[in-house]
């Protein structure tokens, strides 16, 4: 992988677990291009996400390099799902908050991530839709309105709290370069 901690980011993550008792922790995470510059922060997922708001969504905004699980917890909750090739951290992030777990939120970037447009995440191929939609099925509502409104809760809520790149977005500026995907957009 091309991810890569930023320094001293395990010793905030080792104060955070100390100071706040949860068994785990989701970051803001920093997007760099390919050359190894920064694109941006994305902020860290609100504290109010469940399960149900996280599946709707139909992409992860906890990057896997953004959350940290002790072991015990690890262990209890139990490994990434295999049958995901796609998405085992958006899977395992909805199982985590499924089962009654919050986590504490770090509002300061821990890790980086790369954006070279090849990454597997980013390959929206209809077999990586039917995780995402396998992933809704299993953790959402059956209901389309509140499917909905889950969805475009948390968007509102990810474009007011990351809003260069909703500005970037929209304003016809963009805040990556045209070649790359947007920090917090899935293609």
């Amino acid at each position: 992988c091309d991810d890569r901690l930023l320094p001293g980011g395990l010793a905030r993550v080792k104060t955070t677990y100390e100071s706040e008792s949860r068994p785990w922790i989701v970051s803001a995470c920093r997007w760099l291009d390919p050359d190894g510059n920064r694109l941006g922060d994305q902020t860290a997922a609100p504290s109010w996400t469940t399960a149900s708001i996280l599946s709707c969504l139909g992409w992860n905004c906890m990057p896997h390099i953004a959350m940290f699980f002790e072991p015990g917890f690890h262990h209890a909750l139990g490994d990434l799902n295999e049958r995901f090739t796609y998405a085992p951290d958006y899977e395992i992030a909805c199982r985590a908050l499924a089962a009654g777990h919050r986590f504490s939120r770090m509002a300061e970037p821990v890790s980086a991530a790369m954006r070279h447009g090849s990454n597997l995440s980013m390959q929206r191929r209809p077999d990586h839709e039917a995780e995402l939609s396998e992933i809704q099925r299993m953790y959402g509502p059956s209901s389309r309105v509140l499917q909905a409104w889950n969805r475009y809760l948390l968007k509102l809520w990810l474009n007011g709290a990351n809003p260069r790149w909703f500005w970037g977005k929209h304003g016809g500026k963009s805040a990556v370069e045209a070649h790359q995907p947007h920090p917090l957009e899935s293609p």
